[in-house]
């Protein structure tokens, strides 16, 4: 090599914006690393061949340079994988960005009166990859309920918008905080993705579809309440970023946004969450910014159940460890989050993000009473589906959701008052026993409706006979209701009760994997097997594996019972 080739000419390179999420790595023609840095590189390099490998949020990209004279560039940044319609992303375009905007402040159904207190949900479906997904009826299958099992929407033409021929539909509305569930119903089997909302935030929900929804790879997005979504913004993209990198447990959080979380200077709520997640999987222990961290996320979020399994965390890496009690449990959590809106136990519903479920079901070994029985919970905690990603999905059987697919393509079947008219009429004639043409309802109604014995009871039993509908028999109106107001009350208690009728219930019978798991280990154990090791080992709350080991001891004779210890 000449003197002139050993020369060091200049190398600059920068990634686009100076981005400070960017890694920038310089190698040379042997492939060693000369040089590393964020942002952007600025140094001197011999004449050569290198390679400039740019890394961001978990995508990743190589440009070949031949530096022959002084080398100043912007390299675009690496595009990363995501259902999110962000300005970052691959396979994302104009027509998901829009919509993805426009619904996100405005509801695709009528809202409520009152909408007070009310937050924002918004659901994209939209086509996410190399496959084209353009003319599919993305939402197909696709139901969302709140946690107590109402059905807010199956995703129908009236209740949403969408686009065949671009690959997307949306639902968006104004409904309360609290817990929800999104439910894929397949062939054999039903995917739910569990939703929390909170006051003061709404929630974007984006899901791909990939040959077939893929709920594991949705990415979430919350703003405060009426500001919507941008895809531009920095903050919402990293942290979207760094969520999925924690499905498989990489940090993928910049430096100084984890930095921000765990010294709790952050107003937004996710950054908290995945700030701590990352600083948690980390192994770095500093307990008194923990605390600090999660009672400024408990006031962002109070009662969510994500922040309480930040508490776990938190407190089976101090000395002392999880508490053995609920009691001594509600005691540290008081004193993490606060007097106000203490937390509920047992827990009935999941944290959102999978990281969070295990923390639960860990602390659930040494606390068997910490997840609520035939709760949501723990339906997600017996669950052994794993479709990658952060989100605690999980699956169950088809038949405890069969009956999503019973309501009717245009919705709830209401009476007309017409006809709720005439089944008054006729229950008065059959108390009074007059004839019905005799009977004129607006006067006699409210002689029945105020005999809040037997005469109200039994016309309500009529009326429910006649319409074919027995919820009505508990329509209880109020006695100075005009006869109109009864129609209404009695319609909208048919309505109700239709929607009602489309049910689903936690799945919390014993698996079969989890019994033939106990039946190994008490075939390859001579002695009592150690509930609580098994129940780490599985995955799974012990009350379950207690009585997984109890079934699958049956019939094996003079079985060992099973030791805690």
């Amino acid at each position: 090599m000449s003197p002139s080739d050993r020369k060091r000419l200049p190398f600059r390179v920068r990634a686009e914006n100076r981005d400070d999420a960017t890694r920038l790595t310089v190698f040379d023609g042997r492939n060693r690393i000369c040089i590393q840095a964020t942002g952007a590189i600025d140094t001197g390099l011999p004449k050569g061949l290198y390679q400039v490998r740019l890394e961001r949020l978990g995508a990743m990209e190589d440009h070949l340079i031949i530096h022959d004279e002084a080398t100043d560039m912007d390299l675009p940044l690496p595009r990363r994988q995501s259902a999110m319609p962000a300005t970052d992303t691959r396979f994302t375009h104009e027509f998901y960005q829009g919509p993805g905007v426009t619904f996100s402040k405005k509801s695709t159904r009528a809202d409520p009166d009152n909408t007070a207190g009310l937050v924002r949900l918004m659901i994209m479906l939209r086509a996410s990859g190399e496959r084209d997904s353009t003319g599919v009826s993305v939402g197909a299958g696709l139901t969302l309920f709140a946690a107590d099992g109402r059905r807010i929407t199956g995703f129908e033409p009236q209740e949403t918008q969408a686009d065949t021929a671009a690959g997307w539909q949306i639902f968006s509305a104004l409904i309360a905080p609290g817990h929800y569930l999104l439910v894929l119903v397949g062939e054999q089997r039903a995917e739910f993705l569990p939703i929390s909302l909170h006051a003061g935030w709404d929630s974007m929900v984006f899901v791909p579809h990939e040959n077939g929804l893929r709920l594991s790879q949705s990415s979430l997005d919350m703003v405060r309440h009426g500001r919507g979504f941008d895809p531009s913004d920095d903050l919402a993209q990293k942290i979207d970023g760094a969520m999925k990198g924690l499905g498989e447990n990489l940090d993928l959080l910049p430096g100084d946004m984890r930095r921000e979380a765990i010294y709790g200077k952050f107003s937004h709520p996710l950054h908290g969450l995945i700030g701590a997640h990352a600083h948690f999987l980390s192994g770095r222990q500093q307990e008194r910014l923990e605390q600090q961290v999660l009672r400024n996320l408990w006031r962002l979020l109070p009662g969510s159940p994500d922040v309480v399994a930040l508490l776990l965390m938190a407190q089976e890496r101090t000395p002392e460890g999880l508490p053995e009690t609920i009691e001594a449990l509600q005691k540290i959590a008081r004193e993490a989050f606060g007097p106000e809106h203490p937390p509920q136990f047992p827990l009935a519903f999941p944290p959102m993000l999978r990281p969070g479920l295990r923390a639960v079901i860990r602390a659930s070994v040494g606390l068997s009473d910490l997840i609520a029985e035939g709760s949501w919970c723990e339906a997600a905690a017996l669950s052994s589906f794993d479709g990658g990603g952060a989100w605690a999905v999980w699956d169950q059987e088809r038949g405890s959701v069969t009956r999503v697919l019973e309501l009717p393509p245009d919705g709830p079947s209401v009476p007309s008052s017409q006809k709720v008219y005439a089944a008054i009429k006729r229950a008065i004639a059959a108390q009074t026993g007059e004839a019905m043409r005799n009977v004129r309802a607006a006067s006699r109604v409210r002689d029945v409706l105020s005999d809040p014995g037997r005469a109200m009871r039994s016309m309500m039993r009529e009326v429910a006979t006649d319409l074919g509908d027995r919820t009505v028999r508990a329509v209880t109106p109020d006695p100075a209701d005009r006869v109109r107001d009864v129609m209404r009350t009695v319609q909208a208690r048919v309505r109700d009760a239709q929607t009602r009728t489309i049910e689903i219930a936690p799945q919390t019978a014993l698996p079969d994997w989890l019994v033939e798991f106990a039946r190994g280990a008490l075939d390859d154990l001579a002695n009592a097997p150690d509930l609580r090791s098994l129940s780490r080992q599985a995955g799974v709350p012990l009350r379950q594996m207690r009585q997984a080991v109890t079934r699958a001891s049956e019939g094996e004779g003079d079985a060992a019972p099973a030791a805690l210890d």
